[in-house]
């Protein structure tokens, strides 16, 4: 009988010892996976509402005009916190382009923060090297609870993504660009 009561122990440390690995497995595998699914949800956010920002930035430009900070509904910015809510009229371009990242969702409430800056500098200071006329970067960054993996210390995974959207100057209309060297 005394063999048994042993083997019988020892069948249990094992199953303990395999258990723990697999569902270590398991809760990593989830956590990075909400982790990689709520990345994409704030990147197809900022870049909607940087595009969304520009192209209002455009549209308003459209009729004529340069892109001067504080002319029409151009606005240019530092990093700014975006409203919680989805005000009733625009009154400028950086207003619509918060208008989209609420609209997928993120404001700057609880574990998110939403903020847009706009200038006319050139370079941007998000991508050196290219000229531009005007630009709008939104940044997202979200603390996300860890489910299983909050059993071994962890508390929050952080997402943070940045879309920049600009003007390009166009180039001449009696140039020639050639994509193929043939």
């Amino acid at each position: 009988m005394r063999k048994r009561r042993n083997q019988s122990g020892i069948a249990t440390v094992w199953v303990l010892f395999t258990l723990i690995p697999i569902f270590s497995m398991i809760g990593l595998v989830t956590d990075v996976g909400w982790w990689f699914f709520a990345t994409e949800e704030a990147r197809a956010a900022a870049e909607s509402a940087s595009l969304a920002a520009v192209q209002s930035a455009m549209d308003s430009v459209k009729g004529g005009g340069t892109y001067t900070c504080g002319s029409k509904t151009l606005v240019c910015q530092t990093a700014t916190p975006c409203a919680t809510t989805v005000p009733q009229t625009f009154t400028s371009n950086l207003q619509n382009g918060c208008v989209y990242a609420i609209s997928n969702g993120f404001t700057n409430t609880g574990s998110q923060t939403v903020t847009i800056e706009a200038n006319t500098t050139s370079p941007p200071p998000t991508v050196p090297g290219v000229s531009v006329t005007y630009y709008v970067t939104v940044r997202i960054t979200q603390s996300n609870p860890l489910t299983f993996l909050g059993v071994l210390g962890g508390s929050t995974l952080s997402v943070g993504v940045r879309s920049t959207a600009a003007v390009i100057p166009s180039a001449s209309t009696t140039c020639m660009v050639a994509t193929d060297p043939s």
